[in-house]
């Protein structure tokens, strides 16, 4: 385990490089890229940087700074504001996505949440379908999930909206809007938003839910899609988030060949037991990932 050098705002970055650099699935996917390719792209620029991570004979902590700048000329989001952990992780997908070889694509997919979306009237039942894709799974404290199983086990994007007209039944009707997930992908990502408004004084303001979060190690995800034939998950990746709301501080946990370290930018350590069980860590949860740990039948 190699550390990365924090020069700036750059904390956010750094678990998630920690973290992707703990995805077996990603680095197998991104060993297609060519050794020679001499384009500057987020593929070539995440591969260099996992194989100087993992160089057994330097243990000085890397600096990432090329993959930021790649980054920073795709999106313009890097130049003078703090990173929010999700965006990163989104950005670098959404790189990959958007590369013109199919590779990183495929890499990208890791991730990818495919849904289905109807809008259906209540009175004549004609409906509209569309689809999209979605990267992460959102978390609302703010629904007061009893854990995270709790949450998968509930988890709906469904809702109603009232008065709406409906140009076949040519009069106001409510309209029932259902995503369904139609296949669960091979990584999840789960992001605690611990982000709250409140008003005080008149004043909205921002403030942060430092609420204990349960989460386990091991996820049954079938309740989420009805094509679940792979449902069930392991968590090998967490990114922590201390401090105001606004700005703070990252840092990861990642597990490697079973043991579970602790990644603070340069600073490296062994974990004597789950990252779960590690002091506080539950109360400043910010982004989960999971593999699948289950293969559908043959």
């Amino acid at each position: 385990m190699r550390g990365l050098i924090n020069s700036g705002f750059r904390c956010a970055t750094n678990s998630v490089l920690q973290c992707l650099h703990a995805t077996d699935e990603l680095r197998a996917a991104l060993h297609g890229i060519g050794q020679n390719d001499a384009r500057s792209n987020a593929a070539s620029e995440l591969k260099c940087i996992f194989i100087n991570m993992d160089d057994k004979e330097q243990a000085a902590p890397y600096d990432p700074k090329s993959l930021v700048e790649v980054l920073s000329e795709y999106s313009g989001m890097w130049d003078e504001v703090k990173q929010d952990a999700s965006d990163v992780l989104r950005c670098v997908l959404n790189a990959l996505a958007d590369d013109k070889d199919p590779v990183c694509k495929d890499a990208a997919d890791l991730w990818a949440i495919p849904k289905r979306h109807s809008a259906a009237c209540s009175e004549c039942k004609s409906e509209n379908v569309s689809y999209d894709t979605a990267m992460d799974v959102n978390v609302y404290l703010s629904e007061k999930p009893k854990d995270l199983q709790d949450y998968v086990n509930g988890y709906s994007e469904s809702f109603s909206v009232p008065d709406i007209y409906c140009d076949k039944c040519n009069a106001l009707t409510k309209l029932t809007v259902t995503t369904d997930i139609t296949e669960l992908p091979k990584l999840l990502c789960f992001n605690v938003l611990r982000a709250q408004r409140s008003v005080e004084n008149g004043d909205g303001l921002i403030v942060k839910n430092n609420a204990v979060f349960n989460v386990s190690e091991e996820l049954d995800c079938s309740r989420m899609s009805e094509d679940a034939r792979v449902s069930k998950y392991e968590l090998y990746g967490v990114i922590t988030h201390t401090g105001p709301c606004l700005f703070g501080h990252y840092a990861a946990f990642v597990k490697r060949m079973s043991q579970w370290y602790h990644v603070d930018d340069e600073n490296v350590k062994m974990c004597s037991a789950s990252a779960l069980s590690c002091p506080d860590t539950l109360s400043s949860l910010y982004m989960l990932m999971y593999r699948q740990i289950d293969s559908p039948p043959s």
